[in-house]
């Protein structure tokens, strides 16, 4: 083999692992990006159940200094939160997986 072959060899070797290594830090950077998403979504879920316990708040105590009975419509706030948590929940479930995936590659 001549000297001009074993440098197109070597060439060649070092532009596939550059290669390999930019599609590793790539699928890193997309997994990263990927739970970043969701810990957001887990966010944004959190948020909305704080602002539905302020109008649950506000709604009872708004009856409470009116004399009045505590309305049906709390029961469809907590509902609200309910379907917030369940959201918050599937979510984690995918940062899981992410992760798992992340540590089986």
């Amino acid at each position: 083999m001549s000297f001009f072959d074993n440098v197109k060899e070597g060439a060649k070797n070092i532009g596939e692992k550059v290669s390999g290594a930019a599609k590793t830090a790539a699928d890193k950077t997309t997994e990263a990006y990927e739970v970043a998403r969701l810990k957001s979504a887990i966010n944004t879920e959190k948020n909305s159940i704080a602002d539905i316990k302020k109008e649950i708040g506000n709604l009872i105590y708004d009856e409470f200094t009116t004399g009045k009975e505590l309305p049906l419509n709390v029961s469809e706030l907590c509902l609200r939160i309910k379907e917030h948590l369940d959201k918050i929940e599937s979510l984690e479930a995918e940062i899981k997986a992410q992760k798992e995936k992340k540590d089986e590659s």
